[in-house]
């Protein structure tokens, strides 16, 4: 059994499970890495101890410093989680129309938070507020971009796409993942290119906002991804992405609840739309083994139409 001595110690290291009953008579496998499991309950977990420890060693945190964190809530409450453990005071810059479960889970822990206008598709006004705060009040905050900062690739290099290798091996025909940052993505795109560069990886975007294989913007329902402009971690690393999968707000909601009803767990609409397109490529593509994420858990979504 796994022995924890600390709250960082039970970051990452989550199981993966095979998707049996969601699949119906589709022929092959859905490998769904279960990132609800981490400590705050999301795959945020992972970059915020990265981004904060990498920021730490190279002396950019200053005595007194407040962490700021435009977020659409789930790095926001990783960050809050890690913050909190390490001593670090917390400030959350957020849409105003994420939903009520994130915003309570941020005050539970302690964080201050700040909105501004919009939802999913605005949390650009999110990163541009906190850069403008941070310029007019200097020495005061250190801010937390995740869409540019290398260390959200590290994490996941470093850790999620080692452990697939580790759990399942290099026989894999593709992975697939939401992009919010497109680190998650781009981190185990660059560990399993490197153990086996035939595998395909494949980034999911809402079809009502697919900014980055489409140029075109538009409101959503899929709380992380879609943030609704071209993260630079992409944009640097666009080469290693094969192809893009279009997923629908309501695709995305009806296969999360399709996965609590028929694999007894309850994910977030994000998983919904990562399990959707992986589906996707087993009908529409003939992949036979298809890893992808389960990025959190569905209490996060009770004020959503993932449970109304």
């Amino acid at each position: 059994m796994r022995v924890a001595y600390s709250l960082l110690d039970l970051i990452g290291g989550t199981p993966i499970v095979l998707l049996r009953n969601v699949i119906e008579k589709l022929h092959g496998e859905v490998w769904a890495k279960c990132e609800f499991m981490n400590p705050s309950g999301s795959v945020k977990d992972r970059i915020a101890l990265y981004m904060i420890r990498n920021a730490e060693k190279k002396g950019l945190i200053k005595p007194g410093m407040k962490f700021l964190i435009p977020t659409t809530g789930n790095t926001g409450i990783a960050f809050a989680s890690v913050g909190a453990y390490l001593g670090y005071k917390v400030v959350i810059v957020i849409p105003e129309e994420m939903s009520s479960e994130r915003i309570l889970t941020l005050k539970a822990l302690g964080a201050e938070i700040i909105y501004t206008p919009g939802g999913e598709s605005d949390v650009l006004k999110s990163l541009e507020y906190a850069r403008n705060l941070s310029m007019e009040k200097p020495g005061e905050y250190y801010v937390f971009d995740q869409w540019s900062d290398e260390a959200n690739i590290s994490a996941h290099y470093e850790t999620t796409g080692r452990e697939i290798v580790e759990q399942i091996g290099s026989n894999i025909d593709a992975f697939i993942a939401g992009v919010g940052t497109g680190g998650t993505l781009i981190g185990v795109a660059k560990r399993l290119k490197e153990v086996n560069p035939k595998i395909k990886i494949y980034g999911v975007e809402p079809s009502e906002c697919p900014t980055i294989s489409r140029g075109l913007w538009g409101t959503h329902e899929i709380e992380g991804i879609g943030d609704g402009f071209t993260p630079e971690i992409v944009e640097r690393y666009k080469y290693l992405v094969d192809d893009w999968i279009l997923v629908s707000s309501s695709e995305a909601i009806s296969t999360a609840k399709r996965i609590a009803c028929m694999e007894g767990l309850f994910v977030g609409i994000s998983s919904g739309a990562n399990v959707a397109a992986s589906l996707m490529l087993l009908r529409d593509h003939g992949l036979k083994r298809v890893v992808t994420i389960l990025p959190d858990y569905g209490s996060r979504y009770f004020s959503t139409k993932l449970v109304k």
